[in-house]
């Protein structure tokens, strides 16, 4: 049942060692870095989760480091438009690309033929804010934890279903995901949206959903769904009452939604390390942790290398399940 969750990090020393024995050799591209304003680009309208996180860095960064980082709205193609754009811009740290790990592991892992390897086009420079899921469900549904809730699929094959925001978004795979990890039948129900399912949520047409705390918090307190699992590393701070399905006895089932900074493949190690560094900085400060707070986000300091680690992984678990559930959209 464990096999399909358990995922490590690996070679985070080796990879920071030689990060920093680059950047000991010969003058620092960091050193003058920035000497002029960096745009972030944000593959979605102004308003949403990017968008937000984008004008947080930004504010922060112009105080911290003496120069505009303005935030560039490129709307379009689910962030392509944005990526091609940033992709494409020279490798000097002044362009960098403000995504929604969807576009970066999901996509191109469902979607054929594929539109770009962000894998390929993108060095990852920090994991700036994460939105981790609660699976929730209707206070009519009989199940109150996770193994309760396997244990009635089991007993009922195809009986029990799950909603999402449509086919190949993250709640459809991370239904899948529990599926092929717990052995169980249970059945998807796409919707045009998140919000468009939270109806029949409530009313017991559908069995739970997978939702960004951001979305099921409000929900939760406001007594029309119950949180069954955060579906994270750690209990969020929004909803500490909450246990994490590991605390209920199935490790290593995580899922959520982060926000992540890039630049385009060859940009200076030493750069990316000091763009890393400031935004951390500025999420480990009072005022950071605020925002995070008030935005029902968490937060994981990683290096760049780390956080590269975490991406591959990430991408590699989207491909065996997309693969194995055989989900893939055409163009």
């Amino acid at each position: 049942m464990h096999s399909i969750f358990s995922h490590r990090f690996v070679g985070f020393r080796i990879a920071c060692a030689i990060a920093v024995g680059i950047s000991c050799i010969g003058p620092s591209w960091a050193d003058g870095y920035p000497n002029k304003p960096v745009h972030l680009v944000v593959g979605f309208a102004p308003g949403g989760a990017a968008d937000l996180v984008a004008r947080l860095i930004g504010k922060a960064l112009t105080i911290q480091l003496g120069q505009p980082f303005i935030v560039d709205n490129r709307a379009g193609a689910n962030g392509a438009i944005a990526a091609r754009y940033v992709m494409s811009s020279p490798a000097d740290g002044y362009t960098l690309f403000v995504s929604a790990s969807g576009a970066i592991t999901l996509e191109p892992n469902v979607r054929k033929p594929v539109r770009l390897d962000p894998l390929k086009a993108f060095v990852p420079v920090v994991m700036a804010a994460r939105f981790p899921f609660v699976l929730v469900a209707g206070k009519s549904q009989p199940f109150n934890t996770g193994p309760e809730l396997v244990a009635a699929a089991k007993a009922q094959p195809g009986k029990l279903s799950y909603a999402s925001a449509g086919n190949g978004t993250l709640n459809h795979m991370g239904g899948e995901y529990f599926k092929l990890g717990t052995q169980t039948d249970i059945v998807h129900v796409p919707y045009k949206g998140d919000g468009s399912s939270i109806p029949d949520l409530v009313g017991g047409v559908v069995s739970f959903n997978m939702l960004t705390a951001p979305v099921a918090i409000p929900l939760v307190r406001g007594g029309e769904l119950k949180a069954i699992a955060t579906l994270d590393a750690v209990r969020s701070p929004a909803l500490p009452e909450v246990p994490t399905l590991a605390e209920q006895g199935m490790p290593g089932f995580e899922i959520g939604s982060w926000i992540g900074l890039f630049a385009p493949a060859g940009t200076p190690a030493d750069v990316v390390e000091k763009i890393n560094h400031e935004v951390l900085a500025y999420f480990a400060s009072p005022e950071g942790k605020k925002q995070l707070v008030a935005g029902s986000m968490s937060h994981q300091p990683m290096t760049p290398a780390q956080f590269d680690s975490m991406v591959r992984t990430e991408s590699a678990r989207w491909k065996t399940v997309a693969e194995k559930a055989h989900i893939s959209l055409n163009d």
